[in-house]
């Protein structure tokens, strides 16, 4: 699969998650969690995370790289 397949793929089952409060975490190809965050609104976070955005920090870049 691709990098735009990929995220087609994952900004899919985004669309599918609550727009409530709640906890979320991110894991590495190992499984292992990298990070562990909490939203008000859990699908607009996880969405800004996997949408390519150009003002996202350095930090979080290499967050998302070690997670996909």
């Amino acid at each position: 699969m691709g990098d735009l397949e990929q995220q087609a793929y994952i900004l899919e089952k985004v669309s599918h998650l609550p727009t409530t409060p709640g906890v979320y975490l991110w894991r590495d190809k190992y499984q292992r969690i990298i990070y562990v965050g909490k939203a008000i609104n859990l699908r607009n976070r996880v969405r800004s995370y996997v949408q390519q955005d150009m003002n996202r920090s350095v930090k979080v870049t290499a967050m998302m790289r070690r997670a996909w």
